[in-house]
């Protein structure tokens, strides 16, 4: 169980990583149809398309990882920040400090991405 001091430092690095989020997302506003845009040629087309997909894909991750910092705030209120799901330990405060919205501790987080590993190469030979 974290301290009540470290508590309160990762509850204002969740936080902090939430409204930077926000300002991110305010900042970013994008047209997301280009298709009543017009365009000289089929080169600034599809280089338009090309830009309008990466900033898609990058506010579909922002929104799972506001997910995952809603469900680390809950988790501080609730007193169980810092502990693996998987295995119930404490996760070490320096992967805390490295990715605060982490749920396994890194023993559990090796073992899930060697299980994937796994599946992925299942997958291949299938």
């Amino acid at each position: 169980m974290l301290k009540t001091q470290r508590k309160r430092y990762f509850m204002n690095r969740v936080h902090q990583m939430l409204n930077e989020m926000a300002e991110k997302t305010v900042g970013s506003r994008v047209n997301r149809d280009i298709k009543g845009m017009k365009f000289p040629d089929h080169v600034d087309w599809a280089t338009a398309e090309q830009e309008r997909e990466i900033v898609l894909r990058i506010i579909e991750r922002d929104a799972a990882l506001r997910g995952k910092v809603m469900l680390a705030l809950e988790k501080v209120r609730d007193a169980t920040y810092g502990v693996c799901e998987s295995c119930a330990q404490e996760i070490e405060s320096e992967r805390l400090e490295a990715m605060p919205v982490t749920s396994l501790c890194v023993e559990c987080k090796r073992r899930e991405e060697a299980k994937e590993r796994l599946k992925q190469t299942a997958n291949l030979r299938a």
